[in-house]
């Protein structure tokens, strides 16, 4: 096995030879290995969507998942789809974004293939509530738990969708519900 001091030592090395091809190389085997490694962390929530809100969101003192958001979203293992309807301020968009985020980590983390279809009959619902309400809650993911980096904002969380290397988050507006279906 291959120790931090050697893989210093061969980077110390490739760095005075100048072979950048090398280099790229044993970066991607380092990005491959870490990534390994991290998925264990996040793998464990792939199917506890209310586990990964309490560990991997950073909440202020008495803020949280509510019971009904927490019956909401941890439904969707199970039914794979939910309907929610409620009054403005129940905080299903809130919910949404972390629903979207919480899919989009754990099937990332585990190289899984996958994407999300955000749906909504006017785009202004997709573009001045759902993604930036997703793009406040990136900023409070706790990076740490899931082992990787902040997603970048100029190549992954973007401003109309999240894309990542196994997938992507993607809004679709329309006021012909048979386009919708057909995605």
């Amino acid at each position: 096995m291959t120790t931090a001091e050697d893989i210093e030592q061969q980077i110390a090395a490739l760095v005075l030879s100048g072979d950048v091809d090398t280099l790229r190389e044993l970066r991607d085997r380092l990005q491959a290995r870490r990534t390994r490694r991290n998925a264990h962390r996040v793998t464990r929530y792939m199917y506890d969507p209310v586990g990964w809100a309490r560990d991997c969101i950073r909440w202020e003192e008495d803020e949280g998942l509510t019971a009904y958001q927490q019956d909401i979203v941890g439904a969707l293992p199970r039914e794979r789809r939910v309907a929610v309807r409620g009054p403005h301020g129940l905080g299903k968009t809130g919910l949404a974004s972390i629903t979207v985020l919480w899919f989009a980590s754990t099937r990332e983390a585990a190289g899984i293939d996958w994407k999300v279809i955000m749906t909504a009959s006017a785009w202004r619902h997709l573009s001045v509530y759902l993604l930036p309400e997703i793009h406040k809650w990136a900023k409070r993911i706790r990076w740490e738990v899931l082992g990787r980096p902040p997603y970048s904002e100029r190549t992954e969380l973007l401003a109309l969708m999240l894309k990542l290397a196994h997938g992507a988050a993607s809004a679709v507006a329309s006021n012909k519900a048979e386009l919708i279906r057909q995605l």
